[in-house]
């Protein structure tokens, strides 16, 4: 928990760091990101704690629609950590304004993990957020998401996850 509220307390910090607005996306621009998370695994009983370092690459499609590919690695601390890799596919859409440096965003996730001992773990969700952006290319990354597990047939229940990253457009 002093994890979530620490995460929390840096996201609004960095929202009200600056403020000077700067250039917002466009179609053509392409972003890398990375993003540390703490998860909890709600509602099937099972309820844990871990963590996932992502690595994402988007591209604007449109002004407002971004599509994209994530990498992650995620790990579990305790008598039998592991350390596993996984991947997804994202969209999302931007809610532009005239000339503000923050970005919120809504959008869609794809994620396989193959965790050790268990069949492939997928999920399909929703996320939303906003990047803020502290320079013309530089942004932080704040989001929320929530996974339905789809399989194994034996899954139930969801995955919240709180990020924050750091993101590069150009």
């Amino acid at each position: 928990m002093k994890n979530l509220r620490f995460t929390l307390v840096l996201s609004v910090m960095a929202l009200f760091a600056s403020y000077r607005s700067f250039a917002q996306v466009e179609q053509g621009d392409f972003n890398i990101s990375a993003a540390f998370t703490f998860n909890s695994t709600v509602g099937s009983g099972n309820d844990s704690g871990n963590w996932t370092l992502f690595n994402s690459a988007g591209y604007y499609i449109t002004d407002n629609i971004e599509a994209g590919v994530t990498l992650l690695l995620f790990g579990t601390t305790g008598d039998n950590s592991t350390t596993t890799p996984g991947y997804g596919l994202f969209g999302s859409y931007s809610f532009l304004t005239n000339n503000a440096n923050l970005v919120p965003f809504a959008g869609l996730q794809f994620f396989v993990l193959n965790i050790e001992g268990f069949d492939a773990f997928t999920s399909v969700g929703i996320n939303g957020g906003a990047k803020y952006f502290i320079n013309e290319n530089l942004f932080i990354n704040n989001r929320l998401d929530y996974g339905f597990l789809i399989s194994p047939s034996t899954a139930e229940g969801g995955q919240i996850t709180l990020s924050i990253g750091l993101g590069f457009i150009f």
